[in-house]
């Protein structure tokens, strides 16, 4: 649930679908571009503490980094959970509870802790694997169905 049936629920189909249309391209469309240009601008690893502190110092920069430290500490704790959760709905022999869940999470996380620890470049494939494989179904519906 992601919210988009209380949504439609709520303003009806049309605004919804609206909303949907609308938003990405208000918030993230903006963000995508300045991400761009200020990442060709100035290449240098750490990207937006980097582009803070040229812009406005090293105190900023530095309250920019710890923000960002907190936010990916709480955001980054959702994914072992949220996999183990995908996992359950994917198949019921994969339901897990107790410890067998905790190890789960934490295999995930000791795996992309790996893949950090061996390179950029590596995490740049399996990146590109995994959306090839996330976008490789809609590419297939629509093939599947295009007129004949």
């Amino acid at each position: 649930d992601y919210g988009i049936e209380d949504a439609v629920g709520a303003a009806g189909p049309f605004w919804t679908l609206l909303g949907l249309l609308i938003v990405p391209w208000l918030w993230s469309l903006p963000i995508a571009l300045m991400t761009a240009e200020l990442g060709a601008m100035i290449p240098d690893m750490g990207g937006p503490v980097v582009w803070v502190d040229r812009a406005f110092g090293p105190f900023v920069a530095h309250c920019n980094a710890y923000t960002h430290l907190v936010a990916n500490f709480f955001d980054n704790a959702l994914y072992p959970v949220m996999f183990a959760d995908y996992l359950r709905e994917f198949h019921p022999a994969l339901c897990f509870d107790g410890l067998p869940r905790y190890l789960l999470s934490a295999s995930m996380l000791v795996c992309v802790t790996l893949l950090n620890v061996a390179g950029v470049a590596n995490v740049a494939n399996v990146s590109t694997l995994f959306t090839v494989l996330v976008v490789s179904p809609f590419f297939a519906l629509v093939i599947c169905g295009l007129p004949t």
